[in-house]
């Protein structure tokens, strides 16, 4: 069973990351994230499970460790037609501990 969520604009306002997500197959849709940080992984988005990311806009996300836009730690990841500007880590954009190289801002 999939959880979809649906939320217009998400800030985190330089101060904290905006989802942490510990569940199996969840969708996020048309969804902005912006001004997220976090000292360890994951700026934006730290997952535990399957997630699909669609239409999604990652501008100015910060991460100390890996993925200043998104980082998983287990599971599966499904992106497309996602956006991602300006966003920082130590590690790259996008980062799983699944896949050898993290993915860049594009």
């Amino acid at each position: 069973m999939s959880s979809l969520l649906y939320v217009i604009c998400s800030n985190g306002n330089g101060q904290a990351r905006i989802f942490n997500i510990a569940g199996e197959n969840v969708i996020l849709r048309n969804i902005t994230f912006i001004n997220a940080y976090t000292p360890d992984n994951g700026g934006a988005i730290l997952s535990i499970g399957n997630i699909t990311i669609i239409s999604c806009n990652f501008t100015n996300n910060t991460a100390r460790g890996y993925g200043g836009a998104i980082s998983g730690i287990t599971g599966k990841f499904n992106i497309s037609e996602c956006d991602f500007k300006d966003n920082k880590a130590t590690n790259g954009t996008f980062s799983s501990f699944n896949t050898p190289k993290p993915i860049r801002n594009l």
